[in-house]
């Protein structure tokens, strides 16, 4: 789905929102090593991180394609400094009402409600599709994206123990979280 160009000041920097587009497939490849790089809070590192900018770029295009999944970059300066994305869950009937939301920042761009405002107008625009629910997964110990989370309406329904194991062999619980659209 296409989100409309916005831009927005945050702490004195003017970002610019969007829904990227398939030339975009270079900054959204960069955007997604950085972020692995600079915190263990998201699912790879960044040698797990497959696909090249081409795929990226196709990927780009069938979400700004799609009626129903949303794909909003902040730029800085034409810079991706982060991104959400809600996708649907599964494409079986009893899915239909469920998507899944993630999103990655660079670090340089937190505590500056970046993330907040990316997630805020990824809702806005998902409200007009048919999706029912809202569902993410989070390391427990990032207080910082629960905390977000929680002031935009998402409840905590479960947990599951040990969901992630670091390269230094610890474990970490994740929240299984929610917000009900309807």
């Amino acid at each position: 789905m296409k989100t409309e160009q916005k831009s927005i000041m945050l702490h004195e920097m003017e970002f610019v929102f969007r829904s990227p587009d398939p030339g975009d497939g270079e900054e959204f490849l960069a955007l997604r090593k950085a972020a692995s790089e600079e915190t263990e809070f998201l699912i790879r590192y960044p040698e797990e991180i497959k696909g090249t900018a081409k795929e990226y770029a196709e990927m780009l295009q069938r979400v700004k394609d799609s009626e129903e999944e949303i794909f909003i970059a902040a730029f800085d300066k034409g810079r991706m400094a982060g991104c959400v994305e809600i996708r649907k869950t599964g494409g079986q009937f009893k899915y239909r009402h469920r998507a899944g939301l993630g999103i990655a920042l660079r670090k340089e761009y937190w505590n500056l409600g970046l993330g907040m405002e990316l997630i805020r107008m990824a809702l806005q625009e998902i409200r007009k599709t048919r999706f029912r629910q809202i569902e993410l997964g989070v390391f427990a110990e990032n207080a910082g994206a629960v905390h977000v989370y929680k002031k935009l309406g998402f409840e905590e329904w479960g947990r599951h123990p040990r969901a992630f194991q670091l390269k230094d062999g610890t474990f970490h619980d994740e929240i299984q979280m929610l917000l009900e659209l309807s």
